[in-house]
């Protein structure tokens, strides 16, 4: 019985056996520094497509998010509006500060319970631990993390500082960290209100199929990932901008 079954699959002309086992492609793919340095010009046209299209229909399902975040935003920057025709032209324009004092007020009470005087980060200890072994290598642990938030890692008190205040104003906001091998460091940063893009219909993002960032980079900063090997060397369209 297991002969015949064996039989079609051998002498079919269209089974094929992959080149890699799994295990060795995916090794292969976490060990490369830059994947895209791998694949043909064809692949690359073919993953860029997609990525594209997929952005633009993720960023279209946010669209009514975006235009409830630009108003809260606008509505705690007290941002002027043109000259007001209702009630009646020319009506008052003035803007009581309601949502700024709020914002003001999270941050000023969030800040010192996420940023403290003394250790910021404490790893705690589940099941038996008889010998203190996991309790010490807890305290190790905290000890790293806060050293690495305080001082390794620079910006982190000013960009906690920062998202505390946006945070209240749009609801939803994200961080993203990441190793540096140009300054052989983490680094992080909060990403700005609408530029982190993942599909409205998504109710966690541990769920979705994809998340984007859109960010800007200056020509030494792109110089400098290309010869760290983070990006491809291509030839780019000078703009004034």
């Amino acid at each position: 019985m297991d002969e015949e079954l064996q039989e079609p699959y051998e002498d079919d002309e269209e089974a094929t056996t992959p080149e890699v086992s799994p295990e060795a492609f995916v090794a292969f793919v976490t060990e490369s520094q830059n994947i895209a340095a791998e694949l043909d010009e064809t692949k690359l046209a073919q993953i860029a497509r997609q990525v594209i299209d997929d952005h633009a229909m993720d960023r279209a399902s946010m669209a009514d998010w975006m235009t409830e975040m630009q108003r809260g935003l606008d509505l705690a920057q007290l941002k002027k509006e043109d000259r007001k025709a209702y009630p009646f032209d020319g009506a008052s324009n003035v803007k009581y500060p309601l949502i700024t004092t709020a914002i003001l007020q999270f941050n000023a009470r969030a800040y010192p319970a996420i940023v403290p005087a003394d250790q910021t980060v404490r790893a705690k200890v589940y099941g038996s631990d008889a010998g203190g072994q996991k309790a010490a290598r807890a305290e190790r642990i905290s000890s790293h993390m806060s050293w690495q938030l305080a001082v390794q890692i620079e910006e982190w008190e000013a960009d906690t500082d920062q998202l505390l205040t946006i945070l209240p104003a749009v609801g939803t906001l994200v961080r993203k960290v990441w190793y540096d091998p140009v300054l052989g460091r983490p680094r992080l940063r909060v990403i700005e209100p609408g530029k982190f893009i993942v599909n409205d219909k998504v109710k966690s993002l541990s769920d979705a199929p994809r998340c984007s960032e859109e960010f800007s980079l200056f020509p030494p900063e792109v110089e400098a990932n290309v010869r760290e090997g983070q990006f491809l060397e291509v030839e780019l369209e000078e703009t004034q901008d």
